[in-house]
């Protein structure tokens, strides 16, 4: 194996990033506080210090990365990263472009490129996202404990039922967040360990209310069952790779054939009227304020098209799609190239999960704090850190 830049640098950051996420609002929840039945959190003034004080130290220990090992980054291709930096500031500049931007946009992309800078600055390899597995499991472990010690504050009322959110306003976030690290749970080097991870992860999946989570893990355990019927790397990646072009295929196409207001969960009148106004997006989008706009036309709130490339189309038009698409093609391509060679299936996996998913949500989160990030964002910029090395350990 090649030699590796940052190992330790690059688990401090993911640590940093999911105490910023979840343990705030756990440590408030825990208490009894913060919520009682309901869906979003009321933080108080010092758990919403703590989580300003982990997101800065977020910020801070990517500088020091950035100084460390900057010189890294005059290695890497401009293009990747070039594609990571329009993806994050387009929406921002062409808030400004609909009259609606903010110096807060421009500030959080900033933020985020920072950590995509760092990111880049290192040299890692695949199984260093054992770490996005851990921390996956630790959620999980988190939000069971809630569960069984506090579940007032646990659980909240969707569809006029008892959901696990565990420590997130909605199950939703949850599921997202545990879903998207399961595949890197592979990685994890002890078998025992690797085996609880994944039952723990499961097992609030399957507590929660969110349909896509649960659809997607179905996804995963059907990965697994085809990745121990056929053995030979090449087999592996045909397959990972077929079911990545038609699940792309699908996100693609899902949202303008849909003609029932009322299908997934009412994504279809969200679907249906982006259809109607669809020349409004080409070619520069309509900017974030669409949603808040066109509430009224659904009969609900909206602040998102549930659809991750119909999301960036609307906000951003042609080039934040192109973006996006473009990002997400290489993500696809890494991880298939690399099971061929023999490599961990994690990353291929990762990408046909997070398409599955984007195909009713938008999961292509590239804000540094946003509470999903770890297991979108951050793993996504991983991967292509480790795709656009100038050498790639093909075993790891």
């Amino acid at each position: 194996m090649e030699n590796v830049v940052g190992v330790a640098s690059f688990r401090t950051l993911a640590i940093l990033l999911w105490a910023a996420s979840v343990i705030p609002s756990a440590v408030l929840l825990l208490s009894g506080s913060g919520r009682v039945w309901n869906e979003t959190i009321a933080y108080t003034p010092a758990t919403q210090a703590l989580r300003n004080v982990l997101v800065y130290a977020v910020m801070g220990w990517s500088l020091i990365i950035i100084l460390r090992h900057g010189t890294q980054l005059l290695r890497r291709p401009f293009g990747t990263i070039a594609l990571v930096a329009l993806a994050l500031f387009y929406p921002a500049l062409s808030g400004y472009f609909h009259e609606d931007g903010s110096a807060d946009e421009l500030f959080i992309a900033f933020v985020s490129l920072v950590v995509v800078l760092a990111v880049f600055s290192l040299r890692l390899h695949t199984r260093v996202l054992s770490i996005v597995g851990g921390l996956g499991a630790l959620t999980a472990a988190v939000s069971l404990l809630m569960a069984w010690r506090r579940p007032e504050t646990a659980f909240v009322v969707e569809g006029g039922g008892r959901v696990l959110a565990g420590p997130f306003d909605n199950s939703n976030y949850l599921g997202t967040v545990l879903i998207l690290s399961l595949p890197f749970a592979l990685l994890i080097r002890r078998k025992i360990v690797r085996f609880v991870s994944i039952l723990l992860i499961a097992a609030p999946i399957l507590m929660g209310g969110s349909t896509t989570s649960i659809v997607t893990l179905g996804v995963f355990a059907l990965i697994g069952v085809l990745m121990f019927l056929f053995r030979a790397p090449l087999s592996r990646a045909r397959i990972l790779g077929v079911a990545g072009g038609i699940a792309l295929l699908a996100t693609m196409i899902l949202p303008h054939v849909v003609n029932d207001a009322g299908a997934f969960t009412s994504r279809g009148a969200i679907w249906a009227l982006a259809n109607q106004k669809m020349m409004d997006f080409i070619p520069f989008g309509a900017g974030e304020e669409w949603f808040e706009a066109n509430s009224r036309s659904t009969g609900f709130s909206i602040n998102h098209a549930h659809n991750m490339l119909l999301h960036p189309l609307i906000v951003g038009g042609l080039p934040y799609l192109g973006a996006v698409l473009a990002l997400i093609i290489l993500l696809l391509v890494f991880g298939v190239r690399l099971t061929a060679r023999g490599g961990s299936i994690a990353p291929a996996a990762y990408a046909v999960m997070l398409i599955v998913a984007g195909a009713v949500g938008s999961f292509f989160i590239l804000d540094a704090r946003d509470l999903r990030y770890l297991a979108t964002g951050f793993v996504v910029v991983t991967l292509l850190s480790i795709a656009t090395a100038r050498r790639t350990s093909d075993a790891d």
